[in-house]
């Protein structure tokens, strides 16, 4: 491996595992430039669980703050989570379009897809309607150590 690069999760994960998603747009602002500066990949933003804690606790719109966030993040792409369909709440299709759209339209240039299942047909519906969003898909392999989880099954998992 010739090149490392680092994608910030500060304003994601930083703030779903430290704040449980009560971090206001007002505390995410003043440093967005300097993250812009870093060099980082991507800075990856929050997924559709955010969005939730964002309205009904926060009393804030989560489409202004990507949009905010956009307007002082110009040179590093920003990052959303595709939603799963397999998680603590399943969404139709159509949410899962619609969020993409949102985040496309307010800033966002990419979205990380995960499945916890390394299911590549739910992989190739999601990029191929992430693209339709105009977002740039990058996928994310779910790694785990177990018996079934041997190099042999992420090998398999990654040719298709």
């Amino acid at each position: 491996m010739d090149e490392i690069r680092f994608v910030d999760t500060t304003l994601r994960d930083g703030q779903q595992s430290l704040w449980a998603f009560g971090m206001r747009t007002g505390m995410m602002l003043p440093i967005a430039a300097n993250m812009d500066r870093a060099g980082f990949d991507a800075i990856e933003l929050g997924t559709p669980v955010e969005l939730v804690k964002c309205v009904r606790e926060l009393r804030e719109d989560p489409w202004e703050r990507l949009r905010l966030l956009a307007r002082e993040i110009t040179r590093t792409p920003l990052r959303a989570i595709h939603g799963t369909r397999s998680g603590f709440e399943i969404f139709p299709d159509a949410v899962h379009q619609l969020y993409d759209r949102c985040v496309a339209d307010n800033g966002v240039r990419q979205v990380r897809i995960s499945d916890c299942w390394n299911d590549p047909s739910e992989w190739q519906w999601r990029v191929r309607q992430a693209r339709e969003a105009g977002l740039e898909p990058i996928l994310n392999l779910i790694y785990s150590v177990s018996p079934k989880h041997s190099d042999e099954y992420f090998a398999r998992r990654t040719r298709h």
